[in-house]
């Protein structure tokens, strides 16, 4: 999870709070409005479609202006609902050429067999990878849980449903700010490994509805 807020970067401080649904609802609007630009320049792209539909906003929750929490919610939820707006975050702050992840149009072709897959994780249940701005996550993966343990302590639950080399991760709580402003209780996120070779699996993410897939490695350390 990047842990810039460039949303930051554009506006200024005042104290609000915000359902998390009328910020999804916001987070969707500005992406559907930068997919109909037809602006080249990314950055004044971004900020047209934001301006347009958070003068909206504004206007309909009499706020009167944007503070830092509500600024950090959208940012996050954009990269949650707008895949334009993660790649556009990659090259702004080339955290992809600081990790192992990469964001494919396409879903590769996967090499993995279902018995690899299945006795790969019976033989295996600790873990690292690393985020997309380099950071080493620690993951446990035992009990049919999934656990995250970031560098600053804090950590992540998800259960773990494993079928063939596909596996979903539910999420269930966290005590990190940006994974628990990600995730709401319930959320379903899925994976396919695409090879395993070395201990290392090659791993895609994606959404239901993405068009995009998220390519990272899972290291295995036991």
């Amino acid at each position: 999870m990047k842990k810039i807020y460039y949303l930051f970067i554009l506006f200024c401080n005042l104290g609000f709070a915000q359902e998390m649904k009328d910020v999804d609802k916001l987070t969707k609007d500005v992406c559907n409005s930068i997919i109909n630009s037809r602006e080249k320049d990314d950055s004044i792209k971004f900020q047209h479609a934001f301006y347009e539909n958070f003068i909206l906003f504004k206007e309909k929750f009499k706020l009167s202006e944007l503070n830092d929490d509500l600024a950090q919610k959208i940012d996050i939820r954009l990269q949650k609902n707008c895949d334009w707006y993660q790649k556009y975050l990659s090259k702004l702050s080339g955290y992809y050429d600081k990790s192992d992840w990469k964001i494919l149009d396409q879903k590769p072709e996967i090499k993995a067999t279902a018995n690899e897959c299945k006795d790969f994780f019976k033989k295996h249940s600790k873990f690292y990878y690393f985020e997309s701005e380099g950071d080493k996550t620690l993951v446990d993966v035992s009990n049919n849980f999934w656990t995250d343990k970031f560098t600053d302590g804090t950590y992540s639950k998800l259960s773990f449903k494993l079928k063939d080399c596909h596996f979903e991760l539910q999420f269930l709580e966290s005590n990190n700010e940006a994974r628990s402003v990600f995730s709401s209780k319930g959320d379903i996120y899925y994976y396919d490994i695409i090879n395993i070779e070395n201990q290392v699996l090659t791993v895609i993410g994606y959404q239901k509805k993405s068009s995009k897939y998220y390519q990272f490695k899972l290291y295995s350390i036991d």
